[in-house]
């Protein structure tokens, strides 16, 4: 089952897979049975934008697109990673400053 912080292989706007980071909430994984899932975007693309957060995977630097959030059908596929503990504080930052709570 898909937790809040893994990311995963997805398939969106019938583009190639792509990475995307989950951020719904446990509450709302349960609540949708897995079935919806809100994501951002990983890409290997830098940009120098405050918003996009370096990751890093293996020896593979990537970048969260926090400017991106989006809500799929969870038709997806682990990947078996999970955000370290700093870098789930750095998304979670720049995303309390995006979305009005």
């Amino acid at each position: 089952m898909m937790a809040p912080w893994e990311v995963w292989g997805a398939q969106i706007d019938q583009d190639a897979a792509e990475l995307v980071l989950i951020v719904s909430s446990e509450f709302h994984i349960r609540t949708n049975v897995s079935r919806i899932v809100t994501v951002l975007p990983v890409t290997d693309e830098w940009l120098d934008l405050n918003y996009r957060i370096p990751v890093r995977r293996d020896n593979e630097q990537l970048w969260v697109v926090t400017d991106q959030i989006r809500t799929i059908s969870a038709v997806m596929h682990p990947t078996g990673w999970t955000l370290a503990d700093d870098e789930i504080r750095d998304v979670r930052n720049v995303l309390k400053h995006m979305v009005a709570f």
